[in-house]
């Protein structure tokens, strides 16, 4: 009788160390389901985030750039209209002028364009761009 209740003792504690196993696997399973659902709903969030921190910041650039470029644009109509002024395109005083505009800005050169495309830099130097696109269309 002894063994007979020890075999069923032990088919018991077998039979409990199966649950425990079992809800062990359904425990981490479970676990990891819960973890992964959280990983992608924060990678979601996280996505969203970044995207409109870029967005904010690109149209924030964006604005700061055109800001930027339409001073240029008027600083450079206003030296237009007086360069424009002279008898001469490249007199003397306008050469002078865009050597002055070129050193005192971030325009790397600066021409002043006649009629016939030949572009006068500030630098001295002459090239003909009559054939360029920019050119074609401003004339």
């Amino acid at each position: 009788m002894n063994t007979s209740m020890n075999e069923s003792l032990k088919i018991k504690n077998e039979k409990d160390f199966k649950l425990y196993i079992k809800c062990g696997v359904a425990f981490l399973v479970f676990t990891a389901m819960v973890l992964l659902a959280f990983f992608c709903f924060v990678q979601k969030d996280v996505d969203r985030n970044v995207k409109k921190a870029l967005m904010d910041n690109v149209e924030r650039q964006n604005h700061h750039l055109q800001t930027i470029l339409d001073l240029q644009f008027q600083h450079l109509e206003s030296v237009a209209e007086g360069v424009g002024r002279e008898a001469e395109l490249t007199s003397g005083q306008n050469m002078n002028t865009i050597r002055i505009l070129q050193k005192n800005s971030d325009f790397e050169r600066v021409s002043i364009i006649d009629a016939k495309g030949d572009a006068h830099y500030d630098e001295g130097s002459v090239k003909n761009v009559s054939q360029r696109r920019y050119f074609r269309e401003g004339i």
